[in-house]
């Protein structure tokens, strides 16, 4: 319906985007907080 109140709205589908979204990591945050047992072996900074 065009004419309703989401008349201006465009609807996609989320299955057409199929490219994946790899984010690269840039730092950890509220490494305080993790469990005892979770080890962060990487180079990136970690914050509390």
């Amino acid at each position: 319906d065009s004419t309703g109140a989401f008349s201006d709205w465009v609807s996609i589908a989320l299955g057409t985007l199929d490219t994946p979204l790899r984010p690269r990591k840039q730092k950890h945050v509220h490494v305080g907080s993790k469990a005892d047992w979770h080890d962060i072996s990487d180079q990136h900074p970690q914050t509390d």
